[in-house]
């Protein structure tokens, strides 16, 4: 029975094999999702690259529409780009924040929200947003007589899909660096635990040394008194 015993308990791993196992499968893990990150990123800057192609030609939109009712009310207005650049401020203000986040995400490493790239697309969130609201006509529509620009066919102008864009790639970056902070969590966890068991085996080992030298000296010193009474 105890040889049984004996060889039950040297079959079953050690504490210290279990915690090389579950460091293997913490760091394949924290691998595992580092690579999904990454094929996630390639998806992102397709898409963006999509997105700014098709943004592009819906910028030259208010420009041809802006250049009819020039052509209608007064034909030199033309000559000015100054008024075409402000009836399409809403669509180049997406094309550069477009650009923006592609080129964040296209960069090698974690996604940081301070990356210069996010910040500059990040602050050109607000000013799109309120130029978008103060300019729902496409067509210069503030150059133009209200009397006039009323018997004129308008186009609503589109939501900027460079927003849409830009709260697609936020909520990615931020669930992205969850998953992340959770691997290594798990990682830390487990070499936190493997430094404990080291400290908790030194502690034990001082312990059980201390104990032998105490009982050395225990024994030493009866054998003293015990050959200082034989002499007596």
């Amino acid at each position: 029975m105890r040889t049984e015993e004996k060889n039950d308990s040297s079959t079953k791993p050690s504490l210290e094999d279990q915690l090389d196992k579950a460091e293997a499968v913490v760091l394949r893990g924290r691998d595992t999702t580092h690579q999904l990150h990454v094929w996630w990123r390639k998806y992102l800057f397709l898409i963006s690259l999509l997105i700014l192609f098709f943004s592009f030609h819906q910028a030259k939109i208010p420009g041809k529409e802006c250049m009819k009712a020039a052509e209608i009310i007064n034909p030199e207005i033309i000559q000015h780009t100054s008024i075409f650049i402000k009836d399409s401020a809403v669509e180049i203000m997406g094309l550069i924040m477009i650009g923006l986040l592609s080129t964040f995400v296209s960069r090698g490493g974690p996604m940081k929200f301070f990356d210069p790239s996010y910040i500059f697309a990040t602050i050109l969130v607000p000013a799109q947003i309120v130029t978008f609201f103060n300019n729902r006509k496409i067509g210069c529509q503030d150059l133009i007589d209200s009397e006039t620009y009323e018997t004129l066919p308008t186009l609503d102008r589109p939501f900027p899909i460079s927003l849409v864009l830009h709260t697609v790639v936020t909520l990615s970056c931020l669930f992205m660096k969850y998953q992340m902070d959770a691997r290594n969590k798990d990682v830390q966890a487990v070499r936190d635990l493997r430094k404990d068991l080291a400290e908790a085996q030194r502690t034990n080992k001082e312990n059980g040394r201390g104990k032998r030298e105490s009982s050395l000296n225990k024994n030493s010193n009866s054998k003293h008194i015990g050959d200082s009474k034989k002499k007596k």
